[in-house]
């Protein structure tokens, strides 16, 4: 029985964690807005313990170890990680989606207006 509430992507990222202050490199291996898991190097590390990530030029998102197998965790992250954090660990699409947009043509109501507009073509034409 699958436990995750969203599906991980897998990863290669490099980048900096906090285990609960001492600085260590971190590898992210699976990724999702609600937790990864990660390899830290170097660290005693052991569930429950808080753990922060920094990555150059995005705001350091924190989690929860929630297990441990030798070097590697698993993190739920406290809060989920925003917007931008996920476009810049590659989770998201940082370009917006086309939207379709669906116009009804306006009646035709005659008049003056509609009169001068195809005279105007016919001499084009």
């Amino acid at each position: 029985m699958e436990r995750r509430e969203r599906e991980r992507k897998e990863t290669d990222i490099g980048l900096i964690c906090r285990v609960p202050a001492s600085p260590h490199k971190a590898q992210i291996r699976d990724l999702s807005l609600a937790g990864c898991r990660a390899r830290i190097i170097g660290a005693q590390v052991e569930p429950g313990y808080s753990i922060s990530f920094e990555l150059p030029g995005v705001r350091p998102f924190s989690g929860v170890v929630v297990w441990v197998r030798s070097d590697v965790v698993g993190i739920r992250f406290a809060p989920a990680l925003k917007p931008v954090q996920a476009i810049a660990l590659g989770l998201d699409d940082p370009r917006p989606q086309p939207v379709e947009v669906s116009v009804d043509p306006v009646p035709h109501s005659g008049g003056v207006l509609h009169h001068w507009f195809h005279s105007l073509l016919a001499k084009f034409a």
